[in-house]
């Protein structure tokens, strides 16, 4: 799993209600990738404070060590993640070689992300 917190200058996410950075979220995952890609929507933390849009598909690769080449399939999910007070995102990347287990990888997946607590960072800084 990696995460990343993107940093976007460009957009006030505190002036942005919940409702809308969802519905962002909602509707870009919903036409980014291929169309095999699965998306899906729902709600985590206490109070329902986290919004996450799973984006999920599989991927073939080609591996040559040696005189030793293997194909392997993966399956990756990209997690967005919209939290509130004080609105702000994340993305969270899952990936496995396990695609025979694809159901049962996002059901694991899915249960990462449910754990997912998110406080809002302290507005204010200790005192030196």
């Amino acid at each position: 799993m990696a995460v990343f917190t993107p940093e976007i200058g460009s957009s006030d996410f505190g002036s942005l209600g919940l409702g809308e950075l969802t519905q962002f979220l909602d509707r870009g995952m919903g036409t980014w990738g291929d169309a095999d890609a699965e998306v899906r929507s729902a709600a985590t933390g206490p109070d329902d404070e986290i919004h996450a849009v799973r984006h999920s598909w599989r991927r073939v690769a080609d591996v040559v060590e040696g005189d030793v080449e293997q194909r392997f399939e993966f399956v990756e999910a990209d997690y967005w993640l919209a939290a509130r007070d004080p609105n702000r995102i994340a993305l969270l990347t899952f990936s496995t070689a396990l695609a025979d287990y694809e159901e049962e990888m996002l059901a694991l997946f899915d249960a990462v992300v449910s754990t997912i607590r998110w406080p809002a960072p302290s507005s204010t800084l200790p005192a030196s």
